[in-house]
């Protein structure tokens, strides 16, 4: 029985959209940032693992340059006492080169990959070099006599190296290689590069946070404010000028749109007009009529015949000034008095004013009050009018013996007033257009009656819509502000 929750206000709207413009701001931000730090952590990586390469190969192959030729046969010869000396020689040399060039060894390796020479004195004689297995392939196109440089591993301690290889040659005769393995210091410079960029990223972000919350601002309040303008259009206030403000295309849309208000508050004041003028024309000759025909009624020479006849005409007259005071009552100009209104008065007052019709159409009325007092800010005497509308509908609608419900609830900041019955209910496709004035499903009625009620909710800041009851006739409901700090939680 309870109804759907109210729509989402404007603001609402707003926020989503200021929320969405902030996310896309941040987000491309944080992605170029991250992108940007990324592909630079890259090149720079690749640049200077290049250069660390080239010069790991030269140191390479200048240390196989200043090996004399004739010392290489006796190095390569393990075990004798020259080989021995001849060591210790190139040793010393390779040291002092490894000292010069700030590499942290150089070592010589045979064609199968056993050291023969190593600047490090840990490193045993003749024993294999564990990397030297990982970089066979490299070393094989050394062998052809190029230089080449492995990619970065990592040795038994976890620290990065890298290594550079140039032939070992003897005339065309290839010997081994010569390995240069260095530190990967510049990993640290891409360490400190890459915290640099991650600061630069953090400014960016919050940089392009507070321009997308500028920009989300300075384009959502106009929009806010036309969407405010355009509802208040739809309820009909037509009075409240649409801000512009702005030159852009905000401010062409809010011109459009008061320029459309302005024509719609002419046309409807002149269709307001004109009802009322109709209505006066029609109802002082009516007024006329009905008096001539309650003069027939009371005349004793009329026969019972003529007496039915004439209680048939002034039947007619009375609806036909029903309908003139709804063409009245749609063309008057209403500005709500808004008060607290408990909603027990009204719905009272309506049940008492119908009472004789209810009684008549032997329908029952039930009014279900909630368990706590609730106050609606509307004007009562529109309230009343609303309720007066909507049960003498319902009325009209159920058979004899059927049955009309009235309650009240809260939900949230609002209040809703249902009015339901168990009539055969109004059909879909007809709900659409059951509030546009002059459209009835009635023979002999005006249509203005749910567009009047329409209206004064709208006026009084409320929405009336319309559904299935439970009990299969059709129910209204009608959402209002409720009063603030009251019973409604």
């Amino acid at each position: 029985m309870s109804p759907t929750a109210a729509a989402s206000r404007p603001g609402r709207a707003g926020l989503r959209i200021q929320g969405r413009l902030l996310i896309a701001f941040v987000g491309l931000a944080l992605f170029l940032s991250a992108a940007l730090t990324i592909l630079m952590e890259r090149t720079a990586r690749r640049g200077l693992e290049g250069e660390l390469g080239g010069r790991l190969e030269a140191i390479a192959a200048a240390a196989g340059m200043q090996i004399d030729p004739s010392l290489i046969a006796p190095l390569f010869s393990i075990g004798s006492e020259g080989g021995d000396r001849t060591r210790s020689r190139l040793r010393a040399r390779l040291v002092r080169l490894r000292d010069a060039t700030e590499v942290r060894r150089i070592y010589l390796l045979d064609g199968e990959g056993r050291v023969r020479l190593d600047t490090d004195p840990e490193t045993v004689a003749g024993s294999e070099l564990a990397q030297a297995r990982a970089h066979r392939a490299m070393l094989e196109k050394v062998a052809q006599g190029r230089t080449a440089s492995s990619p970065l591993f990592r040795d038994p301690e976890g620290r990065t190296r890298k290594t550079g290889y140039a032939p070992l040659a003897v005339g065309e005769t290839r010997l081994g290689f010569v390995g240069v393995e260095a530190d990967a210091r510049f990993l640290e410079e891409i360490g400190t590069l890459r915290g640099r960029m991650v600061g630069v990223g953090a400014a960016g972000f919050l940089a392009a946070a507070l321009l997308g919350v500028g920009l989300a601002r300075g384009l959502t309040r106009p929009l806010a404010r036309l969407v405010d303008a355009a509802r208040a259009l739809g309820r009909g206030d037509l009075d409240r000028p649409i801000p512009v403000g702005r030159a852009d295309e905000v401010g062409f849309l809010a011109r459009t749109l008061d320029e459309a208000r302005v024509r719609l508050a002419e046309r409807d004041r002149s269709l307001r007009a004109m009802v009322a003028g109709i209505a006066h024309e029609v109802r002082n000759p009516l007024g006329g009529i009905q008096i001539y025909a309650e003069l027939l009624e009371s005349d004793p020479k009329l026969t019972q015949a003529q007496g039915e006849r004439i209680r048939k005409i002034l039947g007619e007259i009375r609806r036909l000034g029903e309908i003139v005071e709804e063409f009245l009552s749609y063309a008057r100009p209403q500005v709500p008095e808004k008060t607290a209104v408990d909603p027990a008065g009204p719905v009272q007052e309506t049940v008492d004013l119908l009472s004789g019709l209810i009684e008549s159409r032997k329908v029952r009325v039930e009014v279900l009050p909630p368990g706590s007092e609730i106050r609606v800010c509307v004007d009562a005497g529109q309230l009343r009018q609303v309720l007066l509308n909507l049960v003498r509908n319902a009325l009209e609608a159920v058979a004899p013996g059927g049955a009309i419900r009235i309650a009240w609830e809260a939900q949230g900041p609002t209040a809703a007033i249902l009015v339901e019955d168990d009539g055969p209910g109004i059909p879909l496709e007809r709900r659409e257009r059951i509030f546009e004035p002059f459209y009835t499903t009635k023979p002999d009625g005006a249509g203005l009656g749910l567009s009047i009620v329409r209206h004064l909710v709208e006026q009084n800041g409320g929405r009336i819509s319309l559904e299935r009851a439970d009990v299969g006739g059709s129910r209204f409901t009608i959402r209002f502000e409720a009063e603030k700090g009251g019973a409604v939680g």
